[in-house]
């Protein structure tokens, strides 16, 4: 029988292992838990699992390869683990045909830096490029990144199908034609889509009181705290100018550390709160802050179009702004000092929740916006950004289920309406001009 593994049983851990019991995805025995913190054991307990299938194990470069004891071919890997390389387990789980997915881009050692993303999307597209007949495995899947890669190929087709602008009005026919031949970079190019911005803002309203020692999240603490404090990234297109980009978030020549126009990678010398943005939501409009996320990488090549001699044709830009919920954005901006750490649950919550979407601005078209409010009323134990992760990796989940052979991919590599098919069982997708 197909196992299991589930590396990490924390909060999107225990999210996605409901799902998967509710969808009837995997028997209970043949589920196996790998965690560091033994005493997380007691909830997959409670879930009717086999403590035999529980493994005491930090997961680092010296003994990564134990994982693999307790899998054979076509087996699923569910990566929830801080601090390991998915590169690396993806790249082992490719050659061993296993099905791996990871819901982020993370390395071993603490040798993460401002390259990394980058540096590790160039060896993950030479697997892309070495797929066929591998067991389907699929990186950074869950909700951002995730379903938002999805939503890139969503908003375009929902441009083509709703916009009444004259350009896609005169052309829908061959519009249409090229969406259905998965050819979204030409597409995208036809209708001069400047920019893809990545939208997440959070309205957690929360009942607890506030420790000007504290970091709040409704997520990974320590990641939110590193992120939220790493240098500004932005993939830089072909349709707006540098200087253009710069202005569009105050920023000057003098902020630049790195900029590479092969690859359209700006890297700035401010940290994401120090980079405000006003952009449009599904729940309004709101300033958040441009933050460094790996899903940037990959979907800004997928829609990159180049010449024969590798220069770029066409790109959109693409970046992620951010607005965490208030307790946490005081809790880096105001606090003096933060020696403590805590994850705001949805017992915590007095109402909100999250919206993750994507925006499209362009020339031939109305400016449109595809995501998802997910409410703490929709929610079964977690609060709403667990949960839209959890509905990522579902999703991914069965999306391999159905295509078992298709080696690695990225999220926007996948059928878009199938995936959206899964995920709407548990979130409700917006479409809507802003």
């Amino acid at each position: 029988m197909q196992k299991f593994v589930l590396m990490g049983l924390g909060q999107v851990g225990t999210s996605l292992l409901n799902l998967i019991l509710k969808e009837k995805l995997f028997d209970i025995d043949n589920i196996y838990i790998i965690d560091k913190d033994k005493t997380v054991f007691n909830k997959f307990i409670n879930f009717g699992g086999n403590i035999n299938n529980c493994i005491e194990l930090f997961i680092e470069s010296s003994n990564y390869l134990e994982i693999f004891k307790y899998t054979n071919e076509n087996d699923f890997i569910m990566d929830l683990v801080n601090g390991v390389d998915n590169l690396i387990l993806a790249t082992e789980c490719l050659y061993r045909n296993i099905h791996y997915i990871s819901t982020c881009d993370d390395c071993f050692d603490n040798k993460f830096n401002f390259f990394t993303f980058q540096t590790h999307y160039d060896e993950y597209k030479k697997l892309l490029l070495n797929r066929e007949k591998k067991a389907t495995s699929i990186a950074e899947f869950g909700m951002n990144p995730g379903m938002v890669n999805v939503f890139t190929k969503k908003v375009l087709i929902d441009i083509v199908e709703q916009d009444d602008s004259d350009f896609v009005s005169s052309n829908r026919n061959y519009l249409r034609s090229l969406y259905k031949t998965n050819k979204f970079a030409l597409l995208a190019k036809e209708l001069k889509v400047r920019s893809f911005i990545e939208t997440d803002v959070d309205i957690t309203d929360t009942s607890i009181k506030e420790d000007k020692n504290t970091v709040y999240s409704t997520w990974n603490v320590p990641d939110y705290d590193i992120e939220i404090h790493e240098n500004t990234i932005i993939k830089c297109g072909t349709q707006n100018r540098l200087n253009k980009i710069l202005e569009s978030v105050n920023c000057n020549t003098e902020d630049i550390i790195y900029f590479n126009k092969l690859n359209g990678t700006l890297i700035l010398d401010k940290i994401s709160t120090s980079v405000p943005q006003k952009v449009g939501s599904n729940i309004g409009e709101f300033t958040g802050y441009i933050v460094s996320h790996e899903e940037n990488f990959s979907v800004y090549d997928y829609y990159t179009i180049r010449e024969n001699g590798g220069e770029i044709e066409y790109a959109p830009d693409m970046y992620f702004v951010y607005k965490p919920c208030d307790l946490a954005l005081k809790s880096i901006i105001k606090h003096d000092l933060n020696n403590k750490i805590q994850l705001i649950l949805k017992e915590n919550m007095i109402s909100g929740g999250e919206a993750v979407g994507i925006v499209a601005i362009g020339d031939n078209f109305k400016t449109r916006y595809v995501g998802n409010y997910l409410d703490i009323k929709d929610t079964f134990f977690e609060t709403p950004t667990i949960l839209q992760v959890s509905i990522g990796c579902l999703s991914a989940i069965k999306y391999i289920r159905n295509h078992p052979n298709e080696g690695f991919l990225f999220p926007e590599y996948t059928n878009v309406n199938e995936v959206l098919e899964y995920a709407q069982k548990y979130m409700k997708i917006d479409s809507i001009t802003i």
